[in-house]
């Protein structure tokens, strides 16, 4: 994992968004975010599992959520 504490994710779980890719996608999915300004930042908590979090905004949390949609990325529940 990360360097990103348990608390950490605890503080900030309603900014944050699970998703899981293909560990060969994380780069991608990465860009793809980075491509929209402001849309999120991208963290991988978990590498080899290819487990991210996206903080993102409350106002961008939509726009999120529908671009994952439409690119068929899964988005998990917030690991335990």
């Amino acid at each position: 994992m990360s360097d990103i504490t348990p608390e950490m994710l605890a503080r900030h779980a309603q900014e944050l968004v699970y998703v899981q890719v293909p560990p060969a996608k994380i780069d991608w999915l990465n860009k793809i975010i980075e491509g929209y300004d402001n849309l999120a930042l991208v963290s991988t908590l978990d590498a080899q599992r290819a487990l991210l979090c996206c903080w993102v905004t409350a106002d961008m949390r939509p726009v999120l959520l529908k671009l994952l949609s439409k690119l068929k990325i899964e988005v998990v529940q917030a690991p335990i």
